[in-house]
Parts: structure tokens; sequence; C-alpha cells
């Protein structure tokens, strides 16, 4: 009965979104951009060929080549705030950008 439970424990977290696999990378925010540190992966894993950020409301921000190793700077509107999500092929991550950046004036 306990390996019944274990096994049911495993699969349903398997197909939850915690453990689904998703972009390589630490994401940071500046004033104006995100900066994307890519971990190292795979040689032979291909995630896809462009990055992609996205606001809330689903409007494409930026689509960049994605370098897929160092730093990357990825420029963003200046007043980007509250939640992104970042997509890498069939692969995406979420974002909160929790300040607004830009001086306030319309």
């Amino acid at each position: 009965m306990k390996h019944a439970i274990t096994l049911l424990a495993f699969f349903g977290l398997m197909s939850s979104p915690l453990a689904m696999a998703a972009i390589p990378a630490k994401i940071n925010a500046i004033p104006g951009a995100l900066i994307v540190n890519w971990q190292p992966q795979d040689a032979g894993q291909r995630m896809g060929d462009a990055l992609e950020v996205y606001n809330d409301a689903g409007d494409l921000l930026a689509r960049v080549p994605a370098r897929m190793s160092g730093q990357q700077r990825v420029v963003l509107p200046a007043k980007t705030q509250g939640d992104l999500r970042l997509s890498l092929g069939s692969e995406q991550a979420q974002y909160r950008v929790p300040f607004g950046f830009g001086g306030g004036q319309e």
C-alpha cells in the first residue's frame, strides 16, 4: 500500500508544472532589460532558436536569438512591470518584475 501511494504521488508530481523542465537560465531584471544567465546543458539538447518575452496580456515584448551560453541581455520597453512569460521552443518560464521601470511620465 505504501509503495502504491508513493507511485501515485510521483506520477502526480511529474504532471505538475513544477516538475516540467523550464528554460535553463537564471533571470534578473535591470531597468529596461532582463539579464539571462544561461546554465550549462547537454550538447545534444536543442531547446529553440529564439527567446521570446510576453507580458501578462500575451503581447510579445521581445524576441531575440537565444545564445544558450554565457550572459545575454534582452531589451524591454522602459515601463515593463508585472508578470512576464519567457518562451524558448516548447519550454516556458514565469518571471515577475516587482516594480515599474521608467520615470513615471506618460
